[in-house]
């Protein structure tokens, strides 16, 4: 099955894709530079002790969260961390949820998120902006915590370390660090640092169109970009941005949660969760708690437009430019997965099954369109598991592909975890067991094979009727 891996240097993008080159040892002495790391060698920079000094942290659960301190006098870019560390509370406290009586103390746990959540609120984020000046490296400090401020912090990062205590049978040693990057050109700069840090890897970070990355791995670092690359570039330009919170005001907290969640499951499950699942499960926890995902992290990530135009521009360059992309959504993201995906997997569905009358199944057909909207393809389930889908997808419509894949995966978690069962509160409670059951099955035992064991029935089958959970999914999305 085809599915968006997490690999070491991930690209994505909303901007017009310009894949130029980009003085790259030039921008890593730039990073060099303002961190102070000028004489050194590779072997000689300490990234954690880059991070000690430069940086400005908070422990929360699992995840330990950095930003420039010198960005913190932003007002804006204090208020964003503010939120962002929030919102990483709230994430954390909803998976304990999915975990149900898995996790131990799942209560408790839930209510020191709450807790947790409610002393970052609580915030004076207009003494964030001389956090490091004033000697201050991280909240706890700045802030002056009280006691039960710093226990409960300890006890909540002991607690998401365990996997004895969520659940799972994962000892986690140490915690998922997020790096944020508030602007383009710190990010892009630190992309290009990192290509000179690991010399044996600087063909995966200095390549064309890294001006329209907006995260990638350095170590055991998830470095993010918090705000997308420019709609209108010109060959050279790493530093315009456009904000993540134009589309929708949780744009950028959706983004951290998203990213943070995905290795925070990396993290938690090892090789024994599938990346698809991965996904799925974060994109399902950011349309529970926020309505929709506004992300760019999966699917087909190539920039979408609508037909080129041309306008005159009064004072615009004789040798031209970029215009901004008059966007056009793919039909996957027209309401933001509000609905799981569950509709527009029933639309396709029923186009499937109109223009393939030549299959005698009733639910299995979906009907992929190209880019031209002329190019037409149908696809069969079954497409989970270790027997899924084995069609050759032409590449005219592998992006419809790539989003028709991303909704299944989404569409059929959120049914296990609401509908599988027979009744909501019997289906959480499997859904519960199934996020267990993985990382104590481990990688050797095949996802298939482990939601066979929760449900008693296999994932898919010859046939795809209601003996199987992908036939009783199908059928579910029919009645959409």
């Amino acid at each position: 099955m085809l599915v968006s891996s997490l690999t070491l240097a991930l690209a994505c993008s909303i901007s017009t894709p310009i894949e130029h080159e980009l003085p790259y040892q030039e921008l890593a002495d730039r990073f060099i530079t303002e961190y102070d790391l000028s004489g050194k060698t590779p072997e000689e920079v300490d990234l954690s002790l880059l991070l000690e000094q430069h940086f400005f942290s908070t422990r929360l659960g699992q995840f330990e969260v950095w930003i420039p301190g010198t960005a913190l006098a932003n007002k804006e870019t204090a208020r964003d961390y503010q939120a962002v560390c929030t919102a990483l509370c709230v994430a954390q406290s909803h998976w304990i949820d999915w975990m149900g009586e898995e996790a131990r103390d799942q209560k408790a746990v839930k209510a020191g998120f709450k807790a947790l959540g409610k002393w970052v609120k609580g915030w004076k984020t207009s003494e964030l902006g001389s956090a490091i000046q004033d000697g201050h490296s991280n909240a706890l400090d700045l802030f002056k915590a009280k006691d039960k401020d710093r226990q409960l912090s300890a006890q909540l990062a002991k607690v998401m370390q365990s996997g004895s205590s969520i659940g799972t049978s994962m000892e986690v040693v140490s915690p998922v660090r997020l790096v944020l990057m508030p602007e383009r050109k710190g990010f892009v700069e630190f992309l290009a640092f990192s290509g000179w840090l690991l010399p044996d890897q600087q063909p995966s970070f200095w390549i064309p169109g890294i001006q329209n990355w907006t995260e990638f791995r350095l170590n055991d670092l998830q470095v993010i970009a918090l705000q997308y690359p420019a709609t209108v570039q010109m060959e050279g330009d790493y530093e315009g941005s456009t904000s993540m919170k134009d589309r929708d005001v949780s744009g950028l907290e959706q983004q951290v949660v998203q990213l943070g969640i995905n290795q925070l499951l990396a993290y938690q499950h090892g090789d024994a969760l599938p990346t698809e699942v991965i996904s799925g499960l974060s994109i399902s926890m950011l349309i529970e708690l926020y309505g929709t995902c506004h992300t760019r992290n999966d699917g087909d990530m190539r920039a979408r437009h609508r037909a080129a135009r041309e306008i005159f521009v009064s004072g615009g360059r004789s040798s031209g430019g970029r215009l901004p992309q008059n966007v056009a959504e793919s039909r996957w993201r027209t309401d933001y997965g509000k609905n799981h995906y569950n509709r527009i997997l029933k639309q396709v569905q029923k186009s499937g099954a109109s223009s393939d009358k030549r299959n005698r199944h009733k639910y299995n057909s979906f009907l992929l369109i190209g880019d031209n909207e002329s190019d037409r393809f149908v696809v069969h389930a079954p497409i989970l598991g270790d027997g899924g889908l084995t069609e050759e997808v032409p590449q005219s419509v592998s992006g419809d592909y790539l989003e028709f894949l991303r909704a299944y995966n989404v569409a059929f978690l959120y049914w296990v975890q609401t509908e599988a069962g027979g009744s909501k509160k019997k289906s959480a409670q499997a859904f519960s067991r199934l996020l267990s059951q993985i990382s104590h099955a481990g990688a050797e035992q095949s996802f298939a094979a482990t939601i066979e064991g929760v449900y008693g029935m296999p994932l898919s089958n010859s046939k795809l009727d209601t003996k199987s959970l992908e036939g009783r999914f199908l059928k579910w999305i029919s009645k959409q």
